[in-house]
C-alpha cells in the first residue's frame, strides 16, 4: 500500500533555499533602479516572477522590509554622494532626485531620522572634515587577519 509523504517541510526547506538565492539577485535590481521614484514591490516581485508576499518572504531574513531596504540604499547613496567635495556644487535636491527622492522635504526628514542631522549640516560638517588618507610614504602594518 503506498504511503503518503509529507512533502510540506521539505517544500518549505526549497523556499528558504530559493529565497537565500533570489535575495543577492533582487537587491543588485533594486540597486540598478534606484533612481526611479516609482520603484515598488509590486515592481519588483513581477520582474521577478513571483508574487509581492513571496519577495517580502525573500526579504523577511533580513530583518527589514523591501520598502525600508530601499529607502535605506538611497539615503546611503545620498549621503556617500553629500559627503563626496568633488559633488559640492551639486544641490543638495538633485542628489535626492538622482537617488530616487524627489520630495525634499521627505527627503530633508528621512535622512535626519537616519543620520542625525539636516542633509545641509551633513554635507557642511563632511567639507570641514580632512581627506581620509594616510601620510605619504608611510605604511600600515598589517597582521595575519588582515587589520592593521
Amino acid at each position: 500500500m503506498p504511503t503518503l509523504v509529507d512533502s510540506s517541510a521539505h517544500h518549505g526547506h526549497d523556499q528558504a533555499d530559493e529565497g537565500a538565492e533570489t535575495l543577492p539577485a533582487i537587491q543588485d535590481w533594486i540597486e540598478a533602479r534606484l533612481h526611479d521614484p516609482s520603484l515598488c514591490p509590486a515592481d519588483i516581485a513581477a520582474a521577478h516572477h513571483i508574487s509581492v508576499r513571496q519577495l517580502h518572504r525573500v526579504f523577511r531574513p533580513t530583518g527589514t522590509t523591501v520598502a525600508r531596504y530601499i529607502r535605506t540604499r538611497r539615503l546611503e547613496h545620498c549621503r556617500r554622494e553629500l559627503g563626496d567635495p568633488l559633488l559640492g556644487a551639486q544641490r543638495i535636491g538633485a542628489i535626492a532626485n538622482r537617488w530616487g527622492l524627489p520630495d525634499a522635504a521627505a527627503f530633508s526628514r528621512a535622512f535626519r531620522a537616519a543620520y542625525g542631522q539636516t542633509p545641509t549640516a551633513y554635507r557642511s560638517r563632511a567639507a570641514r572634515r580632512p581627506p581620509a588618507t594616510g601620510r605619504p610614504g608611510k605604511r600600515l602594518a598589517v597582521g595575519p587577519t588582515g587589520v592593521a
